[in-house]
C-alpha cells in the first residue's frame, strides 16, 4: 500500500508533454499512488510509451478527464479530502 499520493493536473497538454510525468517515469516509484487529471480543454486517452512506463513503475495510477476546466482549488481540495491518510504532493505539469 502506498503512503504517498501525488496529484498532477494537466491543462491543454498531452501526457507526453508533461515535464513532471517525464521526470517521474525515470524513477522507481512503486510505493506511491499517482492521480493525473486532464483539466481540459480536449479529451485525452491515458496511453502511449510514457503512460505505459508510469503504470509499470507506480503502485496505483488513476487518470481522469475533467474537460470543464475546474478551478484548481476544487481539484486540490477533493484530492486532499480523498487522501487524508496519506502524505500528498501536488505538482504542476511542468515541474522537473
Amino acid at each position: 500500500m502506498s503512503s504517498i499520493s501525488i496529484l498532477i493536473v494537466l491543462y491543454n497538454k498531452k501526457i507526453s508533454q508533461s515535464k513532471t510525468l517525464q521526470t517521474l517515469a525515470g524513477h522507481n516509484l512503486s510505493s506511491i499512488s499517482l492521480r493525473v487529471i486532464n483539466n481540459g480543454p480536449e479529451f485525452i486517452k491515458p496511453e502511449g510509451e510514457l503512460w505505459d512506463n508510469l503504470t509499470s513503475r507506480i503502485d496505483k495510477v488513476e487518470f481522469y478527464n475533467r474537460l470543464e476546466n475546474a478551478p484548481l482549488s476544487q481539484l486540490y481540495n477533493q484530492f486532499i479530502s480523498e487522501n487524508k491518510s496519506f502524505y500528498y504532493v501536488i505538482f504542476d505539469d511542468d515541474t522537473d
